[in-house]
């Protein structure tokens, strides 16, 4: 039935993500499945970004996950270059807790009625989305100013992805 709710299978909200996307002037209308398209490849780079640190935090002996461990994976990683001057300027911030004695990640308090992704409040989520998405857009942009054609359109997204 076309007037019936679909619920999709995602851990961050489509909803959310669409606004994060229409809060850019250039960006017109969207299509349905464009958040819920995000909402998945976000959750698959966060998901990859997660395991690589949690192997460093591991390789080090340690049992909780700090800036610095994950700093050390944007860098080692190609995949995660383009953050690099945001793993920076968290790690000024984080040095600065370190010295008061607040190294790790703060506590996500969650409500006690839901544990749903739609529920909840994602501050560091919202905050990552927004950063993602302004990168791609930025990179959307300068394609658009080249005039490059599909392929190599498609090449330079592969190697940027794949880093070859």
């Amino acid at each position: 039935m076309p007037g019936q709710k679909r619920k999709y299978n995602v851990r961050f909200p489509p909803g959310r993500i669409k606004k994060i996307m229409q809060k850019d002037t250039e960006v017109g209308r969207i299509a349905m499945a464009v958040p819920v398209i995000i909402a998945r490849a976000l959750e698959m780079f966060l998901k990859s970004l997660l395991t690589k640190t949690c192997l460093i935090t591991q390789a080090k002996f340690n049992n909780i996950v700090s800036v610095a461990h994950m700093k050390q994976c944007i860098e080692s990683e190609k995949l995660f270059h383009f953050l690099k001057d945001l793993a920076e300027g968290a790690t000024s911030t984080a040095t600065q807790k370190d010295n008061q004695g607040l190294s790790v990640w703060p506590p996500i308090h969650r409500s006690q009625r839901s544990t749903s992704a739609y529920n909840v409040d994602f501050p560091a989520a919202h905050l990552f989305c927004s950063h993602v998405i302004r990168l791609w857009s930025d990179s959307t942009k300068q394609n658009k100013k080249k005039k490059q054609d599909k392929n190599s359109v498609h090449n330079s997204l592969h190697q940027s992805v794949f880093g070859q």
